[in-house]
């Protein structure tokens, strides 16, 4: 192999290494679904441009022939792992299970498998002529493709296209920093298609142009992971029902941060700042903390200065693997409960009648003071649990028709002298 660093041949190792401190970066997140499949492609994207310039610095037929078989596996993984990469990264993460990698995976593999055996003499589906010549010091490679050259550019660019429709949704879905996220991924994608599909109509360079794009690919992916937190920070429940809801929702990723908001959390807590990503002791005050991670009831006070009281209903939000990747928290607003609570407390607390809440079974709920003082009777009302020992034998029949009549019409009074 003769070293000859021409502009193709510097572009191509300046692409694979930019890849490389992308993926090396990327490790940190292996144990996350995206994170995994964002090394993978990465790794691929590098080892294409490295390959593509051994195979223009290579020297003899040998050599030539080696690294253009080779080349067509990292080649067919990129694009493969571009798709899985985009669903996982766009919340389809159901789709991409075992059955629907090996499914991707078919035309690949025939297509590396194809190659070899091309190269080997068996058949000539994929080219039907290859010929290499040495121009500028660097191996120009002519071909004659075959029919299963337009098949295999055809799954490639279904796949790649397929990708960037499931990016440009999550962009248009998405908000504040998951937005900018999904425009780098999307941007990232385009440039390799756009650049391959020119190329296959014109072709304009000794080298292929699709392996010298992934340093300004690379460099994006770079930007996106240094700066807008692709692997770290990932929306984990997003739904237009939710968005819409006027219960106050909030999530919280596994690691304790703000992930997610929909407008009448951000109106009632003014969480636009901090941005989404900090930590959630950052974002609210300590009483709110502590009910975001133990449920119950929270008190808020309002812009006017009034209190407003909210039940925490705190749930887990899996992935389609059943994982655990944070809380979605939808605070239900109870002001008007507790203000009636308060109301008919200051109200039966303050009469001389005897008052009873009975529930459906006829067990006492709450009896008033009044009521406790006249039956002599000290008890707490889930103790006194029937009022049926405190009646007169000859009154049972009356009141338990009584309590009948009422369960049977609810918007009807009831009445029974006892």
């Amino acid at each position: 192999m003769t070293f000859s660093l021409s502009p193709y041949v510097g572009a191509l190792f300046l692409a694979a290494v930019i890849s490389a401190g992308v993926a090396s970066y990327g490790w940190r997140y292996r144990d996350e679904p995206s994170g995994r499949w964002f090394i993978a492609l990465t790794v691929s994207a590098g080892c294409w441009s490295l390959f593509e310039a051994f195979l223009l610095l290579a020297d003899s037929p040998f050599t030539r022939l080696l690294w253009f078989a080779l080349e067509p596996i990292p080649a067919e993984s990129s694009v493969f792992f571009t798709l899985l990469f985009a669903l996982e990264i766009a919340g389809y993460e159901r789709w991409v299970s075992r059955r629907t990698a090996a499914l991707l995976a078919v035309w690949p593999a025939f297509a590396i498998a194809g190659v070899a055996t091309n190269a080997l003499g068996v058949h000539a589906l994929l080219w039907e002529s290859l010929s290499f010549a040495t121009v500028g010091g660097i191996t120009a490679t002519e071909v004659v493709p075959g029919p299963l050259f337009w098949v295999d550019v055809v799954y490639s660019y279904v796949a790649i296209g397929a990708a960037l429709v499931v990016l440009g949704v999550h962009c248009l879905r998405s908000r504040q920093i998951y937005r900018k996220q999904a425009l780098v991924l999307f941007v990232a994608t385009l440039i390799p298609a756009v650049v391959g599909a020119v190329y296959l109509l014109i072709p304009f360079s000794p080298a292929n142009p699709i392996a010298i794009s992934f340093a300004a690919t690379s460099s994006l992916l770079a930007v996106g992971l240094s700066r807008y937190r692709i692997l770290d920070i990932s929306p984990i429940a997003r739904d237009l029902v939710i968005e819409r809801m006027a219960d106050p929702v909030l999530v919280v990723d596994r690691k304790g941060r703000l992930a997610d908001s929909n407008p009448a959390a951000r109106a009632l807590f003014d969480v636009s700042h901090p941005p989404l990503g900090s930590p959630v002791a950052d974002a609210f005050d300590p009483e709110t903390v502590e009910a975001l991670e133990s449920g119950g009831e929270l008190r808020v006070v309002d812009d006017n200065g009034e209190a407003r009281h909210f039940e925490v209903d705190r749930s887990a939000v899996t992935d389609g693997r059943d994982a655990v990747r944070g809380h979605l928290h939808i605070l239900h607003d109870i002001t008007e409960r507790r203000v009636r609570e308060r109301w008919f407390r200051a109200l039966t607390e303050n009469a001389s009648d005897l008052i009873f809440v009975l529930d459906a079974d006829g067990s006492v709920t709450y009896l008033s003071d009044s009521a406790a003082q006249t039956l002599g009777t000290d008890e707490d009302p889930s103790e006194v649990r029937s009022l049926r020992r405190f009646l007169h034998p000859d009154d049972e029949d009356a009141a338990i028709e009584t309590f009948r009549e009422a369960l049977e019409r609810p918007d009807e009074d009831a009445t029974a002298e006892l």
